[in-house]
């Protein structure tokens, strides 16, 4: 499912093509700003994939242990949780270095094209 904050974009399909071997299962996204577009597409390569969205509830998300994390907030405390995760980080936030995928707008393409650029790249 795309969203229509996605300007340039690519089908559904066209999408989880580039993240056939994605292998992430368990998606969390901490923040206000959602990415079901995004859950949809990895759903498409990864039928059971976990995902979880929360606001700011950084315990349930500590619990739920995603591989995947996008992250909206700013909030130092949720980004030090983040970042301490061993999860992949995505955000449209501040720049994050250290091998962490860095999505400039929150849209299914912006974010799908990140990881897919993440896993060709084997950073």
């Amino acid at each position: 499912m795309l969203t229509r904050a996605d300007v340039c974009c690519l089908s559904d399909l066209d999408l989880a093509a580039l993240l056939f071997d994605a292998p992430w299962t368990r998606f969390g996204v901490l923040g206000s700003v959602p990415v079901a577009g995004v859950e949809s597409v990895l759903r498409r390569v990864r039928p059971g994939l976990a995902y979880l969205h929360v606001s700011d509830d950084v315990e349930r998300m500590i619990e739920f242990g995603p591989d995947l994390l996008y992250v909206s907030s700013s909030d130092r405390r949720v980004l030090a949780f983040a970042a301490s995760t061993g999860a992949l980080l995505v955000t449209s936030g501040p720049k994050w270095t250290n091998g962490v995928v860095v999505a400039e707008a929150p849209t299914t393409t912006a974010v799908v094209l990140a990881l897919a650029y993440r896993l060709g790249s084997g950073l």
